[in-house]
């Protein structure tokens, strides 16, 4: 079993069939099971809008098409945070919202935040700060449209960062002890490669140990040639779509 937190391995079933579908529609493939597709960036040849909306409306939709099996399995998108957030830029504390929630009947059990691409370091403290304050599992599904070797690195110590950043505002007496439960992961859209890491019990500590191990092992040149399948790094998932 990948987690002992069930919605957490409802939603690595669900990140792999969404990053099949993103890849097929990617590629224009016409085999797919939604509609979606990435949109042409204007006054260029060939190069597609590649964003966190994508990635956020096949989870919804894959949902919807699976939702025969998961009928008190409900979603929202943009839900209100159960606390307020005082991020760069504003005078007074207000609600935050949090891009995707799952629900068992009308109770949140699962906020997911998404994020494409390589941002600054402001972008993944303020929604990570979220995850990790609402007291609730959380989820950091990221989305790439290619990988050189360095790319995986950042990303990885960008959500490091922000995890010591958002342990260290909640509560300064706990510092980086404070534990949250957290899935996060990495979809690269031209390598077919999903990567993926759960903990129920995680600190910023523990999770920059855990990146090291992996970054130690990992290479973007070694996943080019492998076959499709699953393959694991200690406690690092990768799947070959």
């Amino acid at each position: 079993m990948f987690s002992s937190n069930p919605f957490f391995n409802y939603l690595l079933e669900l990140n792999q069939e969404a990053g099949i579908e993103l890849i097929k529609a990617f590629n224009n493939s016409s085999n797919k099971k939604t509609h979606l597709i990435f949109p042409s960036i204007r006054n260029t040849l060939n190069r597609k809008r590649v964003s966190e909306q994508e990635l956020r409306f096949a989870f919804t939709s894959l949902h919807d098409y699976n939702r025969l099996n998961y009928l008190d399995l409900n979603y929202a998108i943009e839900v209100p945070t159960t606390k307020q957030y005082q991020f760069k830029g504003l005078v007074n504390q207000r609600s935050a919202a949090t891009d995707m929630a799952f629900f068992e009947h009308s109770e949140r059990k699962l906020n997911i935040e998404f994020k494409a691409h390589n941002p600054d370091q402001n972008s993944f403290d303020k929604d990570l700060l979220k995850l990790v304050n609402e007291e609730l599992p959380g989820a950091w599904c990221h989305l790439l449209e290619n990988e050189n070797t360095g790319t995986i690195k950042s990303v990885l110590n960008k959500i490091s960062n922000g995890l010591i950043n958002a342990t260290q505002s909640i509560s300064v007496s706990k510092g980086n002890n404070t534990a949250f439960s957290l899935y996060i992961s990495i979809l690269i859209l031209k390598k077919n490669l999903l990567i993926v890491f759960a903990d129920e019990n995680l600190t910023s500590n523990d999770f920059t140990s855990q990146i090291a191990s992996f970054l130690q092992t990992y290479n973007v040149k070694t996943y080019n040639s492998k076959q499709q399948g699953k393959y694991q790094i200690g406690n690092w998932y990768l799947f070959k779509l």
